[in-house]
């Protein structure tokens, strides 16, 4: 009888001991699956603000795309007529973010480097420093060093008067150096610089 009693002792410890483990079990399978939901939900909350984080960085890529057009035509368009249309397009090759510069003209698009005229580049070029320059914390100075040295003599007052307008536009003070005639006409200071011998002589212009 003692016996008996002593194994049915040993059988409900061991049930009961049994019946802790399970229920140790269940509270870690309980937090298991807590975890689990929630790690889907991070997920879920995740993969939102990535789409979000998309559609800002589309939505930032297009107003930047059209800020910079626009500012390219813009000085394109002052200097020359009938000139083809500056575009520019953001992609995404071997997972890099790269920029295509191009020109579109008569429905047909060509990179700027294989255009006949220099000095269309030379418009380019300047217009593109320019927008580099707003998007700077840099002082309101540009310093340049013959920057339409290619463009026709015949369309140097008209790229001086671009300047002119673009740094009265902008806050922006233009200082620069250049051989071309008519560049200055519309400058609000000259400077010559003169060398006689091996002398150097700098004098106001009128």
């Amino acid at each position: 009888m003692n016996d008996l009693t002593h194994e049915t002792t040993v059988a409900i410890n061991r049930l009961n001991h049994i019946e802790d483990l399970y229920k140790q079990e269940q509270n870690i399978l309980t937090k298991l699956q807590t975890q689990l939901e929630n790690q889907k939900q991070k997920a879920v909350i995740a993969k939102q603000a990535s789409a979000l984080i998309q559609v800002v960085a589309q939505q930032l890529q297009s107003k930047l795309e059209k800020q910079i057009t626009t500012l390219v035509n813009l000085a394109i368009n002052s200097v020359f007529e009938n000139a083809p249309v500056f575009k520019m397009e953001i992609v995404v090759r071997r997972n890099k973010t790269e920029c295509d510069l191009l020109f579109e003209e008569q429905g047909e698009l060509s990179k700027p480097i294989d255009s006949s005229g220099g000095g269309l580049l030379d418009i380019v070029s300047f217009a593109l420093r320019v927008v580099i320059w707003t998007f700077t914390d840099n002082d309101n100075v540009l310093i340049l060093d013959e920057p339409f040295k290619f463009l026709s003599p015949n369309l140097a007052e008209k790229a001086s008067d671009m300047l002119s307008a673009l740094s009265e536009k902008l806050g922006l003070q233009i200082i620069m150096v250049s051989h071309a005639e008519g560049i200055n006409t519309s400058a609000n200071k000259i400077f010559i610089l003169e060398k006689p011998d091996d002398l150097t002589i700098i004098k106001e212009g009128v």
